[in-house]
């Protein structure tokens, strides 16, 4: 994760939710390596080949970056990373409209 990105989101009102598609065990790993356990909102998925949301967004183990306006409405399937001058931009657009 990137160590600047709590910062904005959390002025801007903002959270991260991350969801890795991961066993159970190497998800657990995961979040004490990577420190993901400190991010409040850090879930894992469940029945991925059921959901018919996943699908329509053609969510795989590619890591991906969604995006919500303040509606909760998808805006970006595919958003950049956090470590992007790009997202940055998206969140302050987003945060204001």
């Amino acid at each position: 994760m990137h160590k600047n990105f709590g910062k904005p989101i959390k002025a801007l009102k903002l959270c991260l939710l991350i969801f890795p598609l991961k066993n159970k065990n190497e998800w657990l790993e995961a979040s004490n390596t990577d420190k993901l356990n400190a991010v409040q909102y850090n879930y894992m998925l469940m029945n991925v080949d059921a959901s018919k949301f996943l699908k329509s967004i053609n969510f795989g183990s590619i890591l991906r970056h969604l995006l919500y306006d303040k509606s909760g409405n998808l805006v970006h399937k595919s958003a950049p990373g956090p470590g992007s001058e790009e997202i940055q931009r998206l969140i302050t657009y987003y945060s204001m409209h």
